[in-house]
């Protein structure tokens, strides 16, 4: 992984735990460096291979996991 993937990874994460601890998808955001709601959302799908809401309504934990080949997230069996 280059310095670029592991910022977007580390966006991503930060974006997941704030969203997870209640903030808004704005206020997620803004606190995890991105632009805009549609930018974050863009970068955890990037990332985690589904949007935020996804993750948060089925309470999946895609960052829990390892980064495959092509850089998505592959869940842990």
């Amino acid at each position: 992984m280059g310095p670029k993937q592991l910022q977007q990874l580390a966006r991503a994460r930060a974006a997941y735990r704030l969203l997870h601890a209640g903030r808004t998808l704005a206020e997620a955001a803004v606190e995890a460096g991105y632009s805009d709601q549609a930018h974050v959302t863009r970068g955890v799908r990037a990332v985690a291979g589904t949007s935020p809401a996804r993750i948060l309504a089925a309470d999946l934990d895609s960052f829990g996991s390892r980064p495959g080949e092509d850089g998505r997230i592959v869940q842990s069996p």
